[in-house]
């Protein structure tokens, strides 16, 4: 009977934390890849130095001596990494544990020399009698000694490396699974930032639309056709945290065309866009609110003529967004206008994907008007592959 592997649950996201069958089977994997590699330095050792010695030294025996001795040892790592979960080397626990380990030291040392023992008598690994060593035996030792040798370098030495090695194993999963995470909270974020951009321009258009229904009908229904375009757009474009800033215009250029309905010929809007800064990605409608804010507080409470300018331009690490109007700007009064819903939703969703690395800052242009700058790092989109490419 198997147990659900325990969850957490985020909208749109789902982490799993407990490890699973695919996890256990790439840690045996592992595992069996690491002695291998041991063995098979171990071999290649061997091979040089019965090069060396001549005929007379067991390469064959002692490479499957090794083998067993390692092997041995895999088979037991699945025990100690089990140990080394419940009995972590934590503040406050590393005593406990540390005691823990040593006895368990002690026990699989035994077991592994069990395992030994029981191998080499079914391989036939046993040394066939007396042969020329290399270097003179040590002195006899009490038999006291020769277990307390034999576990410190065979047994506490081999357990210690592999307890090592398993828990620099856990550091860099959980390391892996933080980054993991907070990517994914990052990405539920923006996806929730996105959500509350979306009602709020929709109810500022629909409102416009219901200031015009009754004055002039005409362009009442122009604006809530214009509407179903930009949503479909929208739509298009929906699972897209970044797009190319052609694309973002194009959205852009839909919403000023309801505007224009709205504004009629009072309503000019230039652009100076360089070439190059087209293929740089920026956020899925970072645009929008900045043009929309313009619309409400430089061209809306004026009678006079109002223009809107739209710059881009590309620095070799940076792209710049440029959107001014010709209203009245901020007054020294005021110093910085309060974020309303759009530009505090921008501020967001830029801090989540750039951090520091981005900047949205509102200035008195030159001239007269209210100028927002927006720069970010430069990422370029890709390029589409060309026609009939393999």
């Amino acid at each position: 009977m198997t147990t659900a592997r325990p969850r957490i649950y985020i909208p749109g996201v789902e982490v799993a934390l407990a490890p699973g069958v695919s996890d256990r089977a790439r840690f045996a994997m592992g595992v069996f890849g690491v002695f291998t590699a041991l063995i098979a330095a171990n071999a290649l050792q061997s091979a040089i130095l019965g090069a060396v010695l001549g005929r007379d030294f067991p390469v064959g025996r002692s490479i499957g001596a090794t083998a067993l001795t390692w092997y041995a040892w895999a088979a037991l790592t699945p025990v100690i990494a089990v140990l080394v979960r419940r009995f972590p080397f934590t503040k406050g626990r590393w005593r406990k544990s540390v005691l823990v380990h040593l006895v368990a030291s002690m026990v699989l040392f035994g077991a592994h020399f069990g395992l030994f023992g029981l191998g080499s008598h079914v391989l036939h690994l046993a040394p066939p009698g007396p042969r020329r060593l290399l270097v003179p035996p040590p002195p006899p030792a009490g038999p006291v000694q020769d277990a307390f040798r034999w576990y410190f370098f065979r047994g506490a030495g081999t357990y210690g490396l592999i307890v090592g090695g398993l828990v620099l194993l856990d550091y860099v999963r959980k390391d892996r699974q933080r980054v993991a995470l907070e990517g994914q909270l990052a990405l539920a974020e923006l996806k929730a930032l996105r959500m509350q951009l979306q009602p709020h321009f929709l109810f500022n258009t629909l409102h416009a639309i219901g200031v015009l229904i009754h004055s002039d009908p005409k362009a009442a229904h122009v604006m809530l056709t214009r509407l179903a375009e930009l949503l479909r757009l929208s739509l298009d474009t929906a699972s897209e945290p970044e797009l190319p800033l052609e694309v973002e215009l194009a959205f852009v250029e839909k919403y000023l065309a309801i505007q224009k309905a709205r504004f009629g010929d009072r309503l000019t809007v230039r652009y100076a866009l360089e070439p190059d800064a087209m293929r740089g990605l920026v956020p899925t409608l970072v645009m929008q609110p900045l043009v929309e804010n313009a619309l409400e507080h430089g061209v809306a409470p004026h009678a006079r003529p109002g223009v809107i300018e739209i710059a881009a331009s590309r620095t070799a690490n940076a792209l710049t967004i440029r959107v001014r109007d010709n209203g009245n700007g901020l007054s020294e009064r005021e110093g910085r206008v309060k974020s309303g819903v759009g530009l505090a939703n921008t501020r967001g969703r830029l801090r989540q994907l750039y951090g520091d690395r981005s900047r949205l800052t509102l200035a008195n242009a030159v001239g007269g008007g209210l100028e927002v700058i927006l720069e970010m790092p430069w990422r370029e989109a890709p390029r589409p592959a060309p026609a009939g490419g393999t």
